[in-house]
C-alpha cells in the first residue's frame, strides 16, 4: 500500500520529470532559425549588380587592365566596388549560415567570398587582367545559381557610386 508521503515524493518527481521534459522541448524548438531569403537575395543582387557595373565591365571595356594606373578614376571605382562586393556575399552569407536548411549555401557563399575577396585584392593593387575578373564573374554567377536553385529570387541591382560608400555590415 502507498503511504500519503510515498505519493507526495511520486508526484514531485513527476512534475520533476515533466518539467525537464517541456523545458527540453522548447529548448529544441528555440534552436531552428530561418533565414530571411529576401535579404539574401538582396545582398546578392547588390554584388552581382556592383561588380558588373565597375569591375567586370569596364575590364571587358578595355578600361580596366593590368595597364591602368590604379590612380585613374576607373581603377578607384572599382575597387571601391570590388570590396562592396565582398562586404555584400559576406552579409549574404551571415544571414544564411544560421539557417540549417542554408548551410550548404552558406559554404557556398563563403567560398564565392574568398574568390571574389583575392579579385578585390588584385583590382585595388591595379594589376587586374580580364580572365582573373572574369573568374570573379563566374563565381560570382555561380553562387547567384545556388541560390536560384534554392528558390530565391536574385535580380541583378542598379547600385550609385553612393550606394558604394555604405557597404553593408557583415
Amino acid at each position: 500500500m502507498t503511504t500519503p508521503a510515498t505519493a507526495l515524493r511520486l508526484g514531485r518527481r513527476t512534475v520533476a520529470a515533466l518539467i525537464v521534459t517541456v523545458v527540453v522541448v522548447l529548448a529544441a524548438g528555440c534552436g531552428k532559425v530561418e533565414a530571411d531569403r529576401g535579404q539574401i537575395a538582396q545582398h546578392l543582387g547588390d554584388a552581382y549588380g556592383a561588380y558588373l557595373t565597375y569591375v567586370a565591365e569596364p575590364a571587358q571595356a578595355g578600361k580596366l587592365g593590368p595597364s591602368t594606373a590604379p590612380t585613374d578614376p576607373v581603377a578607384k571605382q572599382a575597387a571601391v566596388a570590388a570590396k562592396y562586393v565582398v562586404l555584400s556575399v559576406e552579409a549574404a552569407r551571415t544571414e544564411a549560415a544560421p539557417d540549417a536548411k542554408l548551410a550548404s549555401f552558406a559554404q557556398k557563399t563563403a567560398a564565392a567570398g574568398a574568390s571574389l575577396n583575392a579579385v578585390s585584392t588584385v583590382v585595388s593593387t591595379g594589376k587586374p587582367t580580364q580572365a582573373f575578373i572574369a573568374g570573379g564573374t563566374a563565381s560570382l554567377e555561380s553562387l547567384l545559381a545556388a541560390g536560384r536553385d534554392l528558390g530565391l529570387k536574385i535580380d541583378r541591382s542598379e547600385i550609385t557610386p553612393e550606394q558604394l560608400k555604405d557597404p553593408p555590415a557583415a
